[in-house]
């Protein structure tokens, strides 16, 4: 059973979608977290902490280019 004090681990597929002026550039990237054991996990929520994390670890690519992220995905392991 699941200790609900551990840290849960997830996998995200996310589709990034990247544009330089006229020109628009399109990825899938693969991205593991981890959210505390007590985080409120609802579909919603964890797709916004997934974004939020992998945009806080890639900050510098975030502020010169206009990129979307949309989730495909996510699965927990």
């Amino acid at each position: 059973m699941d200790n609900p004090c551990e840290n849960k681990s997830y996998r995200a597929k996310f589709l990034l979608s990247i544009n330089f002026d006229d020109l628009e550039f399109s990825s899938n990237q693969n991205y593991e977290f981890e959210v505390p054991g007590h985080f409120g996990v609802d579909d919603h929520c964890l797709e916004e902490e997934a974004k939020r994390q992998f945009i806080d670890k890639h900050r510098n690519v975030f502020v010169d280019t206009d990129m979307s992220i949309f989730v495909l995905s996510i699965n927990k392991f």
